[in-house]
């Protein structure tokens, strides 16, 4: 009687390892998944090269417009030709 309870205590035993390497061969072979977004995150906001007035010269000095600072802006908007003549 005493060793039927050892019996099933070793097929428990041996089921468990098992279940547990299988587990371990399960996780090291599945392939990664993409970082999932976070739900409240919203909408993301693709990054572009801000638009500036400011230009660096190779020796690190301010570089001058040459014209006035909205003459200048004006080439930095995207306007169709009829509305910057306008302005």
């Amino acid at each position: 009687m005493t060793r039927l309870p050892l019996a099933i205590g070793l097929v428990l035993l041996q089921a468990a390892m098992c279940a547990a390497g299988q587990t371990a061969h399960a996780q090291t072979t599945q392939t990664p998944q993409p970082e999932k977004a976070h739900t409240l995150a919203g909408p993301g906001i693709p990054t572009t090269d801000p638009h500036t007035l400011v230009v660096y010269e190779y020796g690190g000095k301010l570089q001058q417009l040459g014209l006035p600072p909205a003459e200048a802006a004006l080439d930095l908007l995207d306007l169709d030709n009829e509305t910057a003549e306008r302005i």
